[in-house]
């Protein structure tokens, strides 16, 4: 997108210049950007906007696994009939 482009290009060197400028008259302590309300939420925000992608496309491909298989059928069901994965017919018991 353009429009996110030509912005950083014409703010950035504001930023930087000014971010120097608020370092050098703290002495180089980065908790000036905490001190005030406003930028500790500017600050804040700024983090949650970075994590939520990320935090949102785990949630999204935690919801399509499918469920864990039962490690042992009920009595009675037909769990010896359905297909196995590897030959795509279905297992029968073999009795002597």
């Amino acid at each position: 997108p353009l429009a996110p482009a030509v912005l950083g290009l014409i703010l950035g060197p504001m930023i930087e210049t000014n971010y120097r400028r608020a370092l050098s008259l703290s002495s180089g302590s980065h908790s000036v950007f905490l001190e005030s309300p406003i930028s500790l939420v500017l600050v804040v925000l700024a983090a949650v906007s970075f994590a939520a992608p990320a935090v949102r496309s785990r949630l999204i491909s935690g919801r399509g696994r499918a469920p864990e298989p039962e490690p042992d059928a009920p009595e009675g069901s037909d769990a010896h009939d359905e297909p196995d994965a590897h030959d795509h017919e279905p297992r029968r018991e073999e009795h002597e």
